[in-house]
């Protein structure tokens, strides 16, 4: 029987969800560094700065600690959350240095469609679903009473956030610029994919739904 070698890399993260962030890497005492080819991390979190901060160090942490890693496999169950951070996570698997594929777990809704849409090699479980929906704002933001320039400062949050999401969809779907308008122009218009639409809408690149076996793990939640 294979020997796992567990490790708490940081216990960390109070945010607006509660107490996430909490970074484990597990792998088999039997392989030295330099035999690890194949690691998974598993993201089952709201996106938060303090669980993008995880990501970051566990992708960090492969670079450092296993320099013959072939593949990386990053399988993702989330809610969404914050969308700057969300845009940091994809900004890090997209310049990652190593191939990434993003595996679709059991749902990938808002912010967390950046996290998915930053690899080019897409995959689901066979009952996962995506969600694809406008930006939106806590209304913590506005003290008080609204004002004309509080309008106007909310309006402009949120084109940046629908912005963002319309050119990272371009990029990851097949959705032309008019039905991306449609879907972020309001929450009545979003769009709940399963496994065939999100695959003929070009969000699901491979067809594979397995979960593959690899030499390292690192988990995320």
């Amino acid at each position: 029987m294979r020997k796992i070698a567990v490790s708490l890399i940081t216990l960390l993260g109070l945010c607006s969800f509660g107490s996430y962030g909490q970074l484990i890497e597990m792998k088999t005492q039997r392989l030295t560094p330099l035999d690890v080819s194949t690691i998974k991390v598993v993201y089952s979190a709201p996106v938060t700065n303090s669980s993008i901060a995880d990501l970051m160090k566990a992708l960090d942490g492969i670079t450092m600690n296993y320099p013959n890693t072939k593949q990386v496999s990053l399988y993702i169950n989330s809610p969404g959350g914050d969308m700057d951070a969300g845009y940091a996570g994809y900004s890090a698997i997209k310049n990652f240095s190593l191939p990434v594929e993003t595996v679709n777990l059991s749902q990938v809704a808002s912010a967390a469609t950046l996290l998915y849409c930053a690899a080019q090699n897409r995959r689901s479980m066979p009952d996962a679903f995506f969600l694809l929906h406008p930006a939106a704002l806590p209304m913590n933001n506005v003290s008080g009473e609204l004002k004309p320039n509080d309008i106007k400062t909310l309006s402009q949050s949120l084109s940046i956030g629908n912005n963002l999401f319309a050119s990272i969809y371009k990029q990851c779907t097949k959705y032309d610029a008019a039905a991306l308008d449609t879907i972020l122009s309001s929450e009545a218009n979003r769009k709940l994919l399963y496994f065939n639409e999100a695959q003929t809408q070009g969000l699901i690149t491979q067809t594979a739904t397995d979960m593959k076996p690899v030499d390292v793990a690192y988990y995320i939640n």
